[in-house]
This record gives structure tokens, sequence and C-alpha cells, in this order.
């Protein structure tokens, strides 16, 4: 998070001219909520709150006409939003847009100032292609999230039997934790060099999400046994918070495995 706390070397030119950031703008016009209350006498109270002083994320101030990197990513979010109002913002969406920009914005060249178009360009077209896991109405449709939890935890089932039988009897459902996986791509899940790793792997491979499902499977696989000695509370803590000392070319040697082992195991549900 530090990273993008910090101020941006190539600040959107607006600012130069002293125009409001977007996020001013958007601070200036919050409304204030209003909160009615009935006494035991009858009487009703109406008071008038913005937002606590507790509530604002603890950012350092910037100089005038610069903007931080968070605010960079904000923008192309509230862009995004503004075209596709069918989809709008999922909560998620800015866990999906960080390594992108990361990336873009750490690049030892002149290309380095085109981040936020690059990034955009990138993160509308990833979108287009999972834009249905943040669909909550196409959850349980044949390409929404229910159906990518579905085809990994049959892919389990035929990987690792016990294990399976395992998160089955202890009800560990796979919204519990797969949810968040196939969502946002593993990027919560990994430190931010091997999440960057692993989407070398999903977007080199021509059937990248169905390779996402291989990877996920693996991530529980190599948990083999923990998760056949652990308990619910355990196994369900372990699965929510991936254990560090899991190495991501571990993963990814064993969902390789897997897809050379169990690739019919995986093919889209009729």
């Amino acid at each position: 998070m530090s990273f993008f706390q910090q101020p941006t070397a190539y600040p959107h030119p607006s600012l130069a001219g002293g125009e409001e950031s977007l996020t001013q703008r958007v601070e200036r016009s919050t409304l204030s909520a209003k909160h009615v209350s009935t006494s035991r006498g009858g009487i009703r109270n109406v008071s008038t709150s913005g937002p606590k002083e507790e509530d604002c994320e603890p950012y350092q101030a910037l100089a005038r006409g610069q903007e931080a990197h968070w605010q960079v990513v904000e923008r192309i979010l509230f862009l995004y939003a503004k075209l596709n109002p069918g989809i709008g913002y999922v909560q998620g969406m800015n866990e999906v847009i960080g390594p992108l920009y990361y990336v873009f914005a750490n690049t030892p060249s002149e290309w380095q100032e085109h981040a936020e178009a690059d990034t955009f360009f990138c993160f509308t077209t990833l979108m287009s292609e999972i834009k249905d896991n943040f669909i909550k109405s196409l959850d349980d449709s044949a390409c929404g999230i229910g159906a990518m939890m579905t085809r990994q935890m049959k892919l389990l089932k035929s990987v690792d039997p016990a294990v399976s039988d395992v998160l089955e009897k202890q009800q560990l459902s796979p919204q519990f934790f797969s949810f968040r996986w196939l969502t946002l791509l593993l990027s919560q899940e990994f430190q931010l060099p091997d999440v960057i790793r692993l989407w070398d792997s999903f977007l080199a491979d021509t059937s990248r999400f169905d390779f996402l499902i291989f990877v996920s499977c693996a991530m529980i696989v190599v948990l083999r046994d923990r998760i056949l000695e652990g308990d619910f509370a355990h196994n369900m803590k372990m699965l929510q918070n991936y254990p560090e000392d899991i190495g991501i070319h571990v993963v990814l040697q064993r969902a390789m495995d897997i897809r050379e082992q169990h690739s019919s195991s995986v093919l889209p549900l009729a």
C-alpha cells in the first residue's frame, strides 16, 4: 500500500492549473446524513452529521499540484464506472487494477508517463473477460462465479477425493474462500511480486481462466496434510489467509501437473 500513497511523477495536467482533483470534488459533494430519532416523550430529534474524522483515511497531504498513485487508480475506476453503467464499480475491482497499474508505473522507460492510459486500456480489456464475476445476477448462471466454483470443486474431487471429502464434511463451502480467489484472480492471496508472476502465467495462457481454476485447485492440494489434520476453524482460517510459506512456484508446478493429468475435469458445465 505504501507505493500507492506515494506521489506520482506524472500527475494529471489539470492539477497544475489549480483545478480540484476527483477526490476533492467527491468529498465536497458528499451529502450529510440526517438521523431522525424519537424520544419517549414523542419528541423528534433531527441531527445532521458529515463524515467522522476517524473514518478518514490517514493519507499524508501532498503539495499542491501533486497526486498519489491511489488517486490515479481512483480516476481510472471512476471513468470505467461511468463508461460501463451496467456494471459500475464493484468492490474488488481496485484489487484487480492494482497489479496492472503497479507494473506500468514502475516501467523504467519513457512509457512510464503513459501508465494511466495503459492501465485503463488493459483494465478495460481484462474486465471484458471477467466482468460476469462482478455481476451478482449472473452468479448462478453458466458464465458466473458460481459455475467457476463448481468446476473447481469438481476438479478437486477428481484430483484428491480425501481432501474434497474433508471440506464437504466440515461444510467448508467454496464461497468462504474460493469466491475471492476466482473473482480477484488471486490478487489478495499472495505478495504483489508473486501476484505479478501468477498473472504472467494466466495472461500468457490461451485458456487463462481455466488455468486459474487449476491454480486454485493446486493451492488446496499443496495444503493436503494440513487440511486432513485440521478442524473447521483451522482450515477456514488457513484457506482465507493463505500460508506465506508456500512458494508460488510450488503452486504453479502443481497446477501444471494437475492440468496434464486432469484437463477433462475442468471442462465447462453443460
